[in-house]
């Protein structure tokens, strides 16, 4: 009879101490008594907030958590701790399903765990979106959104965030570097619905499906009939499904066909620079996205 497997859903929390190959050859003994700092603190704090700890990788460790709270209010433990003792240690962590063994975790939850730590700064603390899904109501955790990342051999793209506390280093979100990239995507900017839309759910159905089909649809009607707050809500159903993002443009204002193309690589942010116009940079940013761009009285 095969075993069964040990599959839970868990904060799974990386750290790892920066500098530390660097420190000892530098100063041996200072770094393996920072070292011990750094291990007595995750300790203690793992076991003060009901955390495990699965591995000990080198200068650095893998644990997991019952939730993101948890891990979360542990983490900032340790930083505060180890910032006073000058041990600077990164923390990354990430919500997901895992396999429990006795001495190992796997599953793709440890893989993205992995490289949300990557990002991290040194006392700081960075979450991923699904950790900051649990945490997100609690208005005693400070959070900061740092924008979207694709991570390395990760299917869809991460929003990152740092959590803001005392003690608790926040990065410059622009000087991120880890295992990934900064996702460029749209801007979000839906207008407010006005009112509520009603008794167009046919219409809208229609759209829908037409917009899922067809690369271009256009939506043609005297003014005042309605086509700029339909747009709009179809932009808001259909976001789940255009991940790099929904673009509202609102093109009333332009009179000459020359203006057109400046007026969307404004509203896309789109700038122009050395060896490039500004077609080429709308081109970059969108021409191999899955992005709906809302084009408003074209």
């Amino acid at each position: 009879m095969s075993k069964r497997l040990d599959r839970r859903l868990v904060a799974v929390m990386f750290t790892d101490m920066v500098g530390y190959t660097a420190l000892m050859q530098a100063d041996e003994r200072l770094g393996l008594d920072k070292r011990d700092l750094y291990m007595s603190a995750l300790e203690r704090h793992h076991l003060a907030f009901g955390g495990t700890i699965i591995q000990r990788l080198g200068d650095g460790s893998m644990s997991m958590f019952p939730s993101s709270l948890d891990a979360v209010l542990a983490a900032v433990a340790i930083q505060r701790e180890l910032a006073v003792q000058e041990v600077p240690v990164r923390i990354g962590i990430h919500v997901g399903e895992v396999v429990v063994d006795p001495e190992r975790l796997t599953g793709d939850a440890v893989n993205i765990a992995a490289r949300i730590e990557s990002f991290a700064v040194p006392g700081g603390v960075m979450l991923s979106d699904t950790a900051y899904d649990q945490i997100k109501n609690r208005s005693d955790v400070g959070v900061v959104s740092l924008g979207r990342f694709r991570l390395k051999n990760v299917g869809r793209p991460f929003e990152l965030y740092a959590v803001s506390a005392d003690g608790i280093v926040v990065p410059d979100p622009g000087a991120l570097e880890g295992k990934g990239e900064r996702f460029a995507s749209l801007p979000s900017n839906l207008p407010d619905p006005a009112a509520p839309l009603v008794g167009r759910a046919a219409d809208l159905a229609s759209l829908i499906e037409l917009a899922r089909e067809h690369r271009v649809v256009t939506i043609t009607g005297p003014g005042g009939v309605g086509k700029t707050r339909i747009v709009a809500e179809l932009g808001r159903l259909l976001a789940p499904e255009f991940l790099d993002g929904v673009a509202f443009i609102a093109l009333a204002d332009v009179t000459d066909p020359a203006q057109f193309l400046p007026a969307l690589a404004d509203a896309l942010d789109v700038k122009e620079a050395e060896g490039r116009t500004l077609r080429e940079g709308v081109v970059s940013l969108i021409g191999d996205k899955k992005a709906l761009v809302l084009l408003d009285n074209l």
